[in-house]
């Protein structure tokens, strides 16, 4: 994955975040960040092509972030740290999350082979 420097989040141009939602639910955000042009598009229609949907306006060039994923639960007790986990938890250990997750880490590894795992030549 290309690496923007320290702007956005921690160099990558992919992010997960949470978010306290105005119906006092927590929401889980995945979002594809300012990859130049041709690298985002490569994995923006990658993604597509793999189920994952997301507006079509997330294409276009000059578009900076992509939102690919979006979900939400609720939380009972704001005010519990065990409640607020519980809530992060699930929403990553879902089914649906762990289907998403594997397809973007699949696209991933095709886009972007690691040296050690590409086939040797004997």
């Amino acid at each position: 994955m290309e690496q923007l420097g320290n702007s956005y989040w921690l160099g990558y141009g992919l992010i997960i975040w949470f978010s306290r939602e105005w119906n006092q639910d927590l929401k889980i955000h995945v979002e594809v960040g300012p990859l130049d042009y041709p690298n985002r598009l490569t994995l923006l229609e990658a993604l597509c092509e793999q189920g994952i949907s997301f507006r079509p306006s997330g294409m276009l060039q000059g578009k900076k972030y992509t939102k690919i994923y979006t979900a939400s639960t609720s939380v009972s007790d704001w005010t519990d740290s065990t409640c607020v986990e519980r809530a992060m938890t699930s929403l990553v250990m879902s089914s649906t999350f762990k289907e998403f997750e594997t397809t973007v880490l699949n696209v991933l590894a095709v886009l972007y082979p690691q040296p050690d795992s590409l086939p040797s030549n004997n």
